[in-house]
């Protein structure tokens, strides 16, 4: 018997939801072709409360619940055009002459057919501002928080932040930049509020070696590491804020339980290896994620162990490399999804490696970190020093992104690593353990 290839599809979808529509909406949806419009409900979101794995990885020191949105229906309108009358320009012009304001966000889909989703507002529950979590009882950190920090003297959000959760923590800076810092930041810091902020001075202009981040890195990790300190928290210098997921929403969190609540965790556990907070923008809610990933990359909120055998080595990508040394090491690293920290995409802010290695994060700079985490990980897979199953190059690969502005078509170039692929042969397993602490207890909403 012969087989035949399913056809393929030749027209575009669009999706678009939204709640029970206001007078707008419903006069705008007049626009649509008949002929090309179907109306239909969402249906009520699916119970998937197993996936989270709470209880598999017996995480009870904060609640988390992220199997429902904000709202469990919604209304969907779907749309159909021929592929040989418009481009997928045409599709997002059109919709935004219809639509225009009402448009909260929009994406494209391609996972089975080629679909330009649209949600429109009201969907999203309006969340007061002022509702925030803040700790009532102080629950300590255990591990010094350290932001590196280059060319942010003006800007540094880190740190704006922490003073705002009122959480002690150190700046590391470049000799040449230490007055500027001194002047231009700290001075201007309320006087009682100074002594949450420290500003280190390394003593060395760590940007002349062309290396990135990862020499002041190795510095903040050997200063902790003579201070007597097992670990320490190396958090970049632009993240905006932190907030705690629970329930389907997001809650900026003004508290020590950003950091303490992952320090808790792990002292049940051996042989811990690094830990990180996600990162807000992978986590939707009403879109199932276990509380903890194990064993692959960690971002920008790091607690790492101060033990010489983990150094950065790279130039660019230096948190993925240095997360593949944790995780082929043998080590348990865990990355949580509980508390999530926000900052732009690379290259949004001004300062740091930006406008140095990074080339202004130009596709020119995203091409040449690509490359050189290709060809790093290919010569430790070559050299024995990393074992993969499977092909090396469905190991890590290309991704292109779409930028996210409206009419702008340029893809850039991220990378994709299957961390699921590496073989480690003593690789810890994870064993979970109650802990009876539960931090809840110590946050009020305002």
């Amino acid at each position: 018997m012969v087989k035949t290839k399913k056809p393929k599809e030749d027209n575009y979808f669009v999706d678009i939801r939204y709640l029970n529509p206001n007078k707008k909406q419903e006069e705008l949806f007049k626009q649509f072709d008949e002929v090309n419009i179907s109306k239909k409900d969402h249906k009520e979101h699916p119970d998937t409360s197993k996936k989270s794995k709470i209880d598999e990885y017996m995480f009870y020191i904060l609640d988390y619940d992220n199997t429902s949105g904000v709202y469990d229906t919604c209304n969907l309108i779907e749309l159909k055009y021929k592929k040989n009358e418009y481009t997928e320009k045409d599709i997002e012009n059109m919709m935004y002459d219809i639509l225009g304001e009402e448009i909260d966000n929009t994406m494209w889909s391609r996972k089975t057919d080629i679909r330009y989703c649209i949600r429109l507002k009201g969907f999203k529950k309006k969340i007061d501002t002022k509702l925030s979590y803040y700790s009532i009882k102080k629950w300590n950190i255990k591990y010094p928080i350290s932001i590196l920090s280059y060319g942010r003297y003006n800007q540094n959000k880190t740190s704006k932040y922490l003073l705002k959760c009122k959480i002690k923590h150190y700046i590391f800076v470049e000799e040449c930049e230490y007055d500027l810092y001194m002047n231009n930041y700290y001075n201007k810091i309320n006087e009682e509020d100074k002594y949450l902020v420290n500003i280190i001075n390394t003593y060395k202009n760590f940007h002349l070696y062309n290396l990135g981040g990862s020499p002041v890195r190795n510095y903040i990790l050997d200063y902790w590491l003579k201070k007597g300190f097992e670990r320490c928290w190396m958090l970049d210098d632009n993240i905006n804020f932190y907030k705690r997921f629970n329930g389907g929403v997001k809650n900026k969190i003004y508290s020590d339980l950003i950091f303490s609540s992952i320090e808790t965790y792990i002292e049940e556990y051996d042989n811990v290896g690094i830990c990180s907070h996600n990162l807000d923008s992978f986590i939707t809610g009403g879109n199932s994620r276990t509380i903890i990933v194990l064993n692959q990359k960690h971002y920008s909120s790091l607690l790492l162990l101060t033990d010489k055998q983990f150094r950065f080595k790279h130039k660019y990508n230096e948190d993925v490399l240095i997360s593949i040394d944790y995780v082929i090491s043998g080590k348990i690293n865990f990355c949580f999804n509980h508390i999530l920290l926000n900052k732009n995409t690379s290259g949004k802010d001004s300062g740091g490696n930006t406008n140095t290695i990074y080339k202004n994060s130009t596709n020119e700079g995203y091409k040449m970190k690509y490359d050189y985490l290709y060809d790093e990980l290919k010569k430790m897979y070559e050299y024995g020093l990393i074992n993969i199953n499977g092909d090396f190059d469905k190991f890590i690969y290309k991704k292109y992104l779409k930028s996210k502005e409206k009419g702008n078509d340029e893809m850039t170039i991220s990378h994709h690593v299957e961390y699921k692929n590496i073989i480690v042969d003593n690789q810890t397993i994870f064993e979970p353990k109650i802990n009876p602490v539960k931090l809840d207890d110590h946050l009020e909403l305002r």
